[in-house]
């Protein structure tokens, strides 16, 4: 469904601490939240710390997996369901370590669904570590 999405820095910053920290107290990136800016306005980029525009609904506390792309459990699922309160051109979806404010850790933009009152969106967001090569 993305047309472009990025593991922006603070992720990758979230990805080597989680790695590095014994005591696991790194907060899982795993709140989803949509917005309405897809890339217009705020492009996307490795700097990116938002959404470009943030819908007013909560972030949902997405379901959080392990899955095989190419090695094992080399891929980081995120499944999360909106739904809208009013009438909406989402145009973007975004990981966050918390249900407010937080870290992003991941932000992807795509052609617009349109959307009214009581539709929702199930987001699934694979994010697929690769290696430097």
């Amino acid at each position: 469904m993305a047309t472009s999405a990025r593991i922006v820095a603070t992720g990758r910053k979230k990805v080597a601490q989680k790695l590095c920290d014994a005591t696991g107290n790194i907060s899982l990136p795993k709140f989803v939240a949509w917005g309405t800016d897809g890339g217009t306005s705020y492009t996307l980029a490795d700097d990116n710390t938002r959404l470009g525009s943030e819908c007013s609904e909560p972030r949902t506390s997405g379901m959080v997996q392990t899955e095989t792309t190419d090695t094992e459990d080399d891929t980081f699922r995120v499944v999360g369901t909106i739904t809208a309160s009013g009438t909406r051109a989402i145009k973007e979806v975004g990981i966050f370590d918390a249900l407010t404010g937080g870290d992003l850790f991941v932000r992807a933009t795509f052609a617009v669904i349109n959307l009214e009152v009581g539709d929702s969106i199930q987001f699934t967001i694979d994010n697929h570590i690769l290696p430097i090569v």
